[in-house]
């Protein structure tokens, strides 16, 4: 149900925010060092995460298990990550010029931070979550395969994966 509602509220109104967006002329900057084929998306609206965002968070906020500290901790994540690229977006967008926001060693500099507080935040047990450096694959049953990392080799993982993931 949370899947839906998500989709859902995208499908809604993830166009009225897209044509506001076009409307206040938040628009894509194109680097021209860059591949010719991405210079058609020169105009195209920018910032439509936000409507990802908004109806991850308002699913989150009707189906999750509130009391449950993973629920906050993706929230958490989804929302540092996300204002990362609202201010990339929006120092391109105020100086009409690709090269404007964040540099990529700075975004990425920050990325790093903000998964370091999580990962510490996940360490400590602040949050409730285990300590452990346990590895559970997806779909395979826990009894059958789980890998124990060392705490670094987990660290540096974990923080690949966040940081991958919201670049991919």
């Amino acid at each position: 149900m949370a899947a839906l509602t998500s989709a859902s509220l995208c499908l809604l109104f993830g166009n009225r925010i897209i044509n506001k967006l076009q409307r206040l002329q938040m628009k894509q900057a194109i680097r021209h060092d860059g591949p010719q084929t991405h210079l058609k998306k020169q105009g195209t609206p920018t910032m439509g995460g936000i409507a990802l965002i908004a109806s991850l968070f308002c699913s989150c906020l009707l189906w999750a298990n509130l009391s449950h500290a993973n629920v906050w901790l993706l929230m958490g994540t989804c929302a540092s990550f996300s204002l990362i690229g609202l201010y990339d977006d929006w120092g391109k967008i105020r100086n009409n010029n690709a090269y404007a926001g964040l540099s990529a060693r700075s975004k990425l500099l920050l990325m790093l931070a903000v998964g370091c507080i999580i990962l510490g935040n996940h360490a400590s047990g602040i949050s409730g979550l285990p300590s452990h450096t346990r590895l559970t694959i997806p779909f395979v049953p826990a009894n059958l395969l789980q890998l124990h990392l060392p705490t670094a080799v987990y660290w540096v993982f974990a923080l690949l994966l966040l940081v991958g993931t919201s670049n991919a």
